[in-house]
Parts: C-alpha cells; structure tokens; sequence
C-alpha cells in the first residue's frame, strides 16, 4: 500500500510551485540513464500500487498537484472522507436534501474526473452519517412505533443524501469494478436491517463477527453486475460515550418508566386503531 502526503519523496512543498520546483531540481541532476529509470519507476509506482489518500487537503487539491496521467494511471484506491469529529459537513445535506454544494458531492464529482480508470475503490465515511434534526430524536427511550418510524426515516435520508451521490459516483465509473463503502456501526445497522427485511435470504450478507459486524451487496444494476459492498464500520459511540455512568442511575429509572407509560399508551391505540378498522370492514 502507498501512503500518499505532501512530504513524500519531495521533502515539505508548500504549493504546487514549490513541488513543481523541486521535481525540476531533483531531475536537473540526473544523467540520461538515471532520467529513463526515474521516469520508468514512477510508471510503475502509479501503475501498481494501491493508493491511500486520507488528507481533506490533499484530496481537495490532488488535481493541482499531481499530473493527470499519474492518477488515470492508479489501479486501486483507499480513501477516508469527512471529518469525524466534524458533523457540519453533513447538516447542509439535512437541512436541504436537494443540495449539490456540499464536501460529499465534490468529492463524489472529484473520483470519476481524477480516476477514470480504477478498479479498486474502497471509501470509509469516517464520520457519523445517521441524520439529525427534529425529525430523527433519540430513539434511547423511544416506544416501538417511534423507534421504528425513526429508524425507517433514518434509513431513507441517508440513502437518498449519503448514497444518493456516491451511487452516481459509482455509475459514472461503470462495471467491472470493485468498490466498497464503509460507515459507522449504527448507520449500518439502520440499512442493513431494512434490506434485510426487503430482500431476506436473497440479500448476499457476509459477516465479520458473531453476526454483529459484516457488509452487505447492494445491486444498482442487475444487468451488468453493477454493485457495491456496504461495510460496517466502527461504533463511534462506544468511542465517544463516557467510561463513568454513576449518578444516572434514577434518572434511567424515571425514563424506564416513562417509556412502559408511553408504551402502554401506544399499544392501547394500536388496538382501538386496529378494532376500528374491522369494524369498519364488517359494517362496509
């Protein structure tokens, strides 16, 4: 694997000048011979390595600082998108779902300009993509039916804003290829149980762990094979949730039993909606 940064083999370039300048410099010294074996190794190392790109920097101005020929010519990819501690980046996306300027679409815009021709495309969206706002609570203490409309409208947001254009990302680039995209354990819960309820034994699921951890199949195009693996990845909650819960002790215990009163109530109405409409079905 080829880690790429701006010091790499360079030194510390500030600007695409100061690379420029130093490539001119490092060649300048080079006799006939040492210049054919430099231009043949670079060849190779774009044409056979597999390319780690992690830096917003980097990735924002990749296309200023490497010639083109050098990144149509990379075979495979692995890239880290977004910032994790950083969820502003997505809210645009929340607050107006038919948006095309945000960080997310660049980037989607960015890899079928820059990499044409690769093969191999793994990306991990290291920040929390599950939506926020009022219409997604926090579903800690919900009843049944508010943690399942949650989830349901959780699921259809971040497809259609998260998804939405990495899938015409995929499609730009075409068949034939294999591509990957990993996001954080709870969201891939979300859309892992609903195509699994969608699809059931015909979903291709492979797990990693115990059936907690795995990547699931999802087809864009039966026709000719057009598809993608969606992986989990890790529980950014465990990572951000305090190691001490003393002292929550009776407030967990208040929420417990408000959730049992809500729960109650909600059962109780799904019974006299469910007895109405089959009173309204014998009396039609």
């Amino acid at each position: 694997m080829f880690h790429w940064h701006y010091g790499m083999a360079f030194g510390m370039p500030t600007s695409v000048g100061d690379l420029q300048d130093l490539s001119c410099s490092l060649l300048a010294s080079k006799n006939n011979n040492d210049l054919s074996s430099y231009a043949d190794g670079i060849d190779v190392l774009f044409a056979t390595n597999t390319f780690h790109l992690k830096s917003p920097d980097l990735l924002a101005h990749l296309q200023r600082m490497i010639l083109p020929q050098r990144l149509r010519a990379i075979p495979s990819l692995e890239m880290c998108w977004l910032n994790k501690y950083n969820r502003s980046q997505l809210q645009v996306l929340w607050d107006d779902p038919t948006t095309e300027d945000s960080e997310l679409h660049a980037l989607c815009r960015m890899v079928p300009q820059a990499f044409p021709n690769v093969l191999r495309l793994d990306i991990t969206i290291i920040c929390d993509i599950r939506p926020t706002g009022d219409d997604f609570p926090d579903i800690t203490w919900a009843t049944r039916r508010v943690r399942a409309r949650t989830l349901k409208l959780s699921a259809l947001a971040m497809e259609h804003s998260i998804f939405g254009p990495i899938e015409r990302m995929l499609r730009t680039l075409g068949p034939g290829r294999e591509f990957s995209i990993t996001i954080s354990m709870r969201a891939w819960e979300i859309l892992a149980n609903k195509h699994r309820v969608l699809y059931g034994s015909e979903l291709k699921i492979e797990w990693y762990c115990s059936g907690i951890e795995g990547r699931f199949w999802k087809v864009l195009d039966p026709g000719n094979e057009l598809g993608y693996w969606i992986c989990c990845g890790d529980n950014q909650e465990m990572r951000v949730r305090p190691d001490c819960n003393m002292g929550l002790g009776a407030e967990n215990v208040r929420n417990a039993e408000i959730q049992e009163a809500a729960q109650i109530m909600e059962d109780a109405q799904i019974a006299a909606d469910a007895e109405n409409a089959e009173n309204a079905q014998n009396e039609a």
